[in-house]
């Protein structure tokens, strides 16, 4: 598992690593760690990125927790691959993936398997509706691919 601050560990409305929309996040204890709300009245969509670096044919997988409490629009999830701030891949498509309104807590996974040129891997959470949308317990978890984990020996035909 890559090192994400998850927990939205931080002092006060900030939580270290993560990018967040100013003015439109709050963060408070859960049962299971800090959680982050992404508020969004009626403006654009609001955020909370994380950047951490990432390798060309990396299969990544994020996953966490949300929950919407949205009257209108959706939650929106990426996972992108990224080169020199520039985004080479993104996951699941640009809709992103999202979580039913009002049905309480669900769990997210999107996976990616980022091309040649990958620098950063970046996780997105958008609130694109109006309303809250809360979120907990953010893993990112990495695959190395095949050809780096087995022997020269074992590598079979096909294979790189």
């Amino acid at each position: 598992m890559l090192q994400v601050n998850g927990d939205f560990a931080g002092s006060g409305d900030g939580a270290t690593g993560w990018h967040l929309t100013p003015g439109f996040t709050s963060l408070r204890q859960g049962s299971s760690g800090r959680e982050l709300t992404l508020s969004n009245g009626e403006g654009p969509e609001t955020s909370a990125v994380f950047l951490l670096p990432g390798t060309p044919h990396g299969l990544y997988v994020l996953t966490f927790d949300a929950r919407s409490h949205l009257t209108t629009g959706a939650m929106r999830a990426f996972l992108i691959c990224v080169s020199r701030n520039e985004m080479l891949q993104v996951a699941p498509d640009g809709s992103g993936a999202g979580v039913p309104k009002g049905a309480g807590w669900q769990t997210v996974g999107v996976g990616i398997v980022c091309p040649p040129g990958t620098d950063q891997i970046r996780i997105d959470l958008r609130n694109a509706g109006l309303g809250d949308l809360d979120l907990r317990g953010v893993h990112l978890y990495e695959v190395l691919p095949v050809y780096e984990v087995l022997p020269d020996q074992e590598r079979g035909a096909g294979v790189p």
